[in-house]
């Protein structure tokens, strides 16, 4: 009789464990869904934001050159570039950031907050990233002077910033409304021969290869 009671206690256990740790595996691929679902979402919305600051972009008045996704070289790899506008305001280097939530950061901390409904998630600071894509820019062209490039961080027309805490001495932070009048007071440092030249240096990094592509995603996925 107690072998029989202890039979069905094994029973009972293994089913228990069986049941846990079908739940687990449950959890685990749900979770792991959501956060694909989120990240197809956010480049989505990456990408139409980009699309939007183009559209912006070309708009602009005066002799201008505008390049697209390029992947700079840097010492661990590459770094990619959302939007670059050359003119004779300089070397204009935008960073995309299309979030309708509200936005938690300063110019200190390397992450910021986005936080929307009842989500959220820190993401790195796109001052910081800028930063990475000028020193990339500054090494590929020769060029040390700051005066050359601006940084600029466009963010959605309907994003909260008021929790953003930042100085903008060196760099702006604005709506995709605001790129008009931003661009507006920069001062003319260059030629139209100066344009062309800083074109024909970049326009290779354009159009990267499906390879550089490729391990650019491997090496932000191992950060």
């Amino acid at each position: 009789m107690p072998n029989i009671e202890l039979k069905y206690i094994i029973i009972f256990i293994s089913v228990l464990v069986f049941i846990l740790a079908l739940i687990k595996i449950i959890l685990s691929v749900k979770k792991n869904l959501h956060k694909r679902s989120v990240k197809a979402k956010t480049d989505a919305a990456g990408r139409q934001g980009e699309e939007n600051l183009l559209l912006k972009a070309n708009k602009l008045k005066g002799y201008k050159r505008i390049l697209t996704n390029l992947y700079i070289p840097t010492k661990n790899g590459t770094t990619e570039i959302d939007l670059i506008v050359l003119s004779k305001k300089g070397i204009l280097v935008f960073e995309c950031k299309n979030m309708s939530g509200n936005l938690y950061g300063d110019d200190e901390n390397p992450s910021w907050l986005h936080v929307s409904y009842n989500n959220s998630f820190s993401f790195f600071n796109p001052i910081f990233q800028n930063r990475i894509h000028i020193t990339a820019l500054k090494n590929v062209l020769k060029m040390d002077s700051e005066d050359y490039f601006h940084s600029v961080i466009v963010l959605n027309d309907f994003c909260g910033m008021k929790n953003l805490k930042l100085k903008q001495d060196t760099y702006k932070v604005i709506r995709l409304k605001k790129l008009k009048k931003t661009y507006r007071k920069y001062k003319k440092i260059f030629s139209k021969e100066d344009v062309e030249y800083i074109y024909g240096q970049l326009k290779q990094y354009a159009h990267a290869s499906k390879r550089i592509k490729r391990n650019h995603i491997k090496q932000v996925s191992s950060k």
